[in-house]
C-alpha cells in the first residue's frame, strides 16, 4: 500500500484515497511475486537527502552513501540501508548517528541469525572508527556551499514569471528556511515548502513559477492537486461578502464568546491568541484576522447569503454552510493553485470596486505591513512598503501560509508538515515561515518592488 501512495497518490489525507491504495494494492499483490513488489518499492523509496539532495532508488543510495554498486556492499552496509527503510530523517546518518548504528547492529544481528548472507560478502560490523569516518564524510558533503543544486532547480523552471536569479534567491530562501526550521525540532520532522507566482494582470500568455521542496516528487501534482487546510488565507473573500451585504468596516463587533448549535453539536469558534478585547471595529477584526467576528457577523447576515457570494470563488465549499461554519475560519482544504486562482479573480473584483467605488477595498485595508498579522516580524525593508498580503495557519502550525499581491505578482506560499500528522502544536505561523521566505525573497531578488497598484 505504501508503494501505492508513493507511484500514484499524493499526500491528501482522505478516505478515498485509502480505499483507492487498498484495491489498487491488493491488484498488485495478486499480480507481482513479492521480490517484485520489494524490488520496485525500494526504487521508489526515497532513502534519504543530504544538502536538499533526495536520493531516491536503491542504486542512488549505495553510491550515494557507499560509493559502490548493490552488488558490492557488505552486509554491514546492507543493514545501514535496511535501518534506513524505517525513517531516513528518524535514523538520519549525521543528526541520529547511534540511533541509526543501534538500529543497524539489531539488523546485522537478526540476518546473521537467519544465514542470509550470500556468500563471499564480508560479514563483519564496523568499527567505532568506521563509524566515525563514514559521517565525517558526510558531514562535509554537506556543509559544502555548492550552488549547483539550486542553479539546476532554477533551470528546471521556465516561467517568464521571474527572472533566472529570481527563482535561483527563492529557491535558496526556501532552502535556508527550511534548515531553520528543522533545527527547532529535537526528533526529524517532514517539513515542506511549496509556492507559486504570476504576473496574471500582464498581456499574454500566463506563466506560472512553481517551487516544491521535495524534488523527488511531481512538481506539478505537489502544487495543482495536493491540498492542505487554508486557515485564515480566505477571510478576505469574507469581508468583501459582509461589505456587499451592507455591513460598515467602522462598525464595533464583540470578540465575546459565541456559540452555535449544529446537527453535529454545539460549536465554539476560539481566538487564536488568548488575549484579546472584547469590542473591534470590523475593520481591525479584518486586519488582526479575528476569528469570532467573521462568525457572529455571518450569523447575523445569514450563512445563506455569505455561501452564494463565496461558493463563486471555492466551488468546493462544503454545504450548507450553516451546517459548516467552521469553514469560514479556514477548515477547508484547497491546493496552492485553487487559491491562486480563487484571488486572481478576488483581485480583479476587489479593483473594480474600488474603481466605481461601491465598497471600500478590501485588498486596499490590507495593505499594510505595520498593523497586519506579520506586524512583528516585519522587517525595515517591507515596513513602509505597500502591498496586500493575508497570513493562514491551521491545524496546530502544520499548515502555514502566506498570500501576496505586490501589484505585479500574485504568490502563494504554504510551509507545512507533511508525512505523518499526531496533531501536536508546531508553534509555527505563517507569520514566521510563509511570510519570512516572501520577505528574504523580495529583500534579496536583485530588483525594485512594486508597489501596490491595481492593475
Amino acid at each position: 500500500q505504501q508503494l501505492v501512495k508513493n507511484l500514484y497518490f499524493s499526500n491528501e489525507k482522505t478516505l478515498v484515497r485509502k480505499i483507492k491504495e487498498l484495491i489498487i494494492a491488493i491488484y498488485i499483490e495478486k499480480n507481482f511475486s513479492k521480490d517484485k513488489i520489494l524490488e520496485t518499492y525500494f526504487n521508489e523509496f526515497v532513502w534519504g537527502a543530504l544538502q536538499g539532495t533526495k536520493v531516491k532508488g536503491l542504486l542512488s543510495a549505495t553510491l550515494f552513501y557507499f560509493g559502490k554498486k548493490p552488488k558490492f556492499l557488505s552486509s554491514y552496509e546492507a543493514a545501514i540501508l535496511v535501518a534506513l527503510l524505517k525513517g531516513p530523517n528518524y535514523y538520519h546518518p549525521i543528526r541520529r548517528t547511534s540511533r541509526l548504528k543501534k538500529r543497524t547492529d539489531f539488523i546485522f544481528e537478526k540476518l546473521k541469525n537467519e544465514n542470509l548472507y550470500s556468500r563471499g560478502r564480508k560479514s563483519k560490523k564496523w568499527s567505532s572508527k568506521k563509524w566515525k569516518s563514514w559521517v565525517r564524510e558526510l558531514r562535509k558533503r554537506e556543509k559544502r556551499r555548492s550552488f549547483t543544486s539550486l542553479e539546476w532547480s532554477s533551470s528546471r523552471n521556465n516561467s517568464a514569471s521571474l527572472q533566472d536569479y529570481e527563482k535561483f534567491s527563492f529557491i535558496k530562501k526556501a532552502q535556508d528556511l527550511r534548515s531553520k526550521i528543522l533545527k527547532r525540532f529535537k526528533e526529524p520532522k517532514d517539513i515542506s515548502i511549496k509556492g507559486v507566482i504570476g504576473r496574471p494582470f500582464e498581456k499574454g500568455e500566463e506563466e506560472l513559477f512553481y517551487y516544491y521542496s521535495k524534488r523527488e516528487r511531481s512538481l506539478k501534482r505537489a502544487v495543482e492537486s495536493e491540498r492542505h487546510q487554508v486557515g485564515s488565507v480566505l477571510k478576505p473573500l469574507i469581508y468583501r461578502a459582509f461589505l456587499e451585504n451592507g455591513r460598515n468596516l467602522e462598525e464595533m463587533v464583540s470578540l465575546e464568546k459565541i456559540t452555535l448549535s449544529l446537527k453535529s453539536g454545539l460549536w465554539v469558534p476560539r481566538e487564536a491568541n488568548k488575549r484579546f478585547p472584547k469590542k473591534v471595529s470590523l475593520k481591525e477584526a479584518m486586519v488582526k484576522s479575528f476569528n469570532r467576528p467573521v462568525v457572529r457577523i455571518a450569523s447575523e447576515i445569514g450563512f445563506d447569503n455569505i455561501e452564494k457570494k463565496l461558493r463563486g470563488f471555492v466551488p468546493r465549499l462544503k454545504g450548507p454552510l450553516k451546517e459548516y461554519p467552521s469553514q469560514l475560519l479556514g477548515s477547508i482544504d484547497l491546493s496552492l493553485r485553487e487559491i491562486y486562482e480563487i484571488y486572481k479573480k478576488f483581485i480583479k473584483e476587489d479593483c473594480l470596486f474600488r474603481e466605481n467605488k461601491s465598497f471600500p477595498s478590501v485588498i486596499e485595508h490590507l495593505s499594510d505591513p505595520r498593523v497586519g498579522t506579520v506586524r512583528n516580524g516585519v522587517g525595515p525593508f517591507l515596513k513602509l512598503m505597500k502591498y496586500f498580503g493575508k497570513t493562514g495557519t491551521s491545524n496546530n502550525g502544520q499548515d502555514n501560509w502566506y498570500v501576496f499581491f505586490t501589484g505585479k505578482e500574485l504568490g502563494v506560499i504554504w510551509v507545512g508538515l507533511e508525512g505523518k500528522r499526531k496533531g501536536k502544536d508546531l508553534r509555527l505561523f505563517g507569520s514566521t515561515t510563509s511570510f519570512r521566505l516572501f520577505q528574504g525573497f523580495y529583500r534579496e531578488r536583485g530588483r525594485s518592488f512594486s508597489e501596490l497598484n491595481c492593475f
